[in-house]
């Protein structure tokens, strides 16, 4: 993967990379306050993992302010196997350090548009559009991020094959106070959304919903929401509806294993407008034929919703 470190050594690493084109790099991120070029910066690194041929890793460390402001639209990732890595950055525990923060007049927080790439750990707020944006590539993943307050969606994927969480609490996505969690685009599909708290805090106890859908599944097919896996439940609470399957191409999705309307004790009454809300949809599997693939719809305002079924 491509890392990108922040840091002391920066002599070194050009020499390096001079020296040796093409191999992985790591390209650390220092300065959260200045939104330039320059060495040091969020910018700086996606441009440097973007023109380097191998698969790098950015990375954060000795920042004086955490929160990282652009000045406008960051660059998108266009090198495969690129690794954005908040865990890198010393003292972190499990609850993301690093904070991505627009100012609300700029659409996305890091754009996605090579196969491969992971981010991790970042805590992504305030962009109009969406915290990540996830297109055209495939097989990418998003873990142990925090996206809150954005505008159209947390997380928006326009692509196939990639995943959204994971089975252990560090691999845990907090998606919520956005308009919605997370959209699934039109045309693509075999999408993989586990383990999330969707409308809930960090803790998966209190409520802190998305305002329209938890989910939206728009005219995108096979996707697995929630799984039998252990640690594979996604918990939905709190939302304007939990989870939307909407139009004629959103067919075969699997929803199993998940708490809807629940907080994350699987008990206590979050709810959402509607648990599951089907529209002009077909094929889609909510449960299984085993306990493991059961889910818990309890204290919507309606558990599951079907308004047309297409041909």
């Amino acid at each position: 993967m491509k890392a990108i470190r922040f840091g002391n050594g920066l002599l070194g690493l050009l020499f390096f990379l001079v020296a040796h084109p093409g191999l992985a790099a790591t390209y650390t991120v220092t300065n959260a306050v200045v939104d330039v070029t320059s060495n040091g910066t969020l910018r700086w690194a996606i441009l440097s993992a973007n023109t380097n041929a191998g698969a790098d890793t950015i990375a954060f460390n000795n920042l004086l302010s955490s929160v990282i402001t652009p000045t406008g639209q960051l660059p998108a990732v266009v090198g495969a196997n690129t690794l954005i890595d908040g865990t890198t950055h010393a003292g972190y525990s499990g609850t993301p350090i690093v904070r991505l923060q627009g100012s609300g007049s700029i659409s996305r927080g890091l754009s996605i548009n090579a196969p491969s790439c992971t981010v991790k750990a970042i805590q992504i707020t305030r962009f109009w559009d969406c915290g990540i944006f996830l297109y055209t590539g495939r097989y990418a993943l998003v873990q142990g991020c925090h996206l809150l307050t954005n505008g159209y969606a947390g997380i928006t994927a326009a692509g196939s094959w990639n995943t959204i969480g994971g089975t252990n609490a560090l691999q845990r996505n907090v998606i919520s106070a956005n308009t919605n969690g997370v959209r699934l685009s039109p045309n693509y599909s075999n999408n993989t959304v586990i383990g999330n708290f969707i409308g809930t805090d960090a803790s998966g106890m209190a409520a802190n919903g998305n305002e329209q859908d938890g989910i939206v599944i728009d005219n995108n097919g096979r996707n697995l929401i929630g799984s039998v896996t252990n640690g594979a439940r996604n918990i939905f609470a709190a939302n304007g509806n939990g989870i939307h399957v909407m139009w004629d191409n959103s067919v075969d999705n699997v929803i199993q294993n998940n708490y809807i309307g629940t907080a994350s004790n699987g008990t206590t009454a979050l709810g959402n407008g509607y648990g599951v809300y089907v529209d002009w949809a077909s094929r889609n599997r909510i449960g299984g034929t085993n306990a493991a693939a059961r889910n818990v719809i309890a204290g919507n305002r309606e558990g599951i919703r079907v308004d047309q079924i297409s041909s």
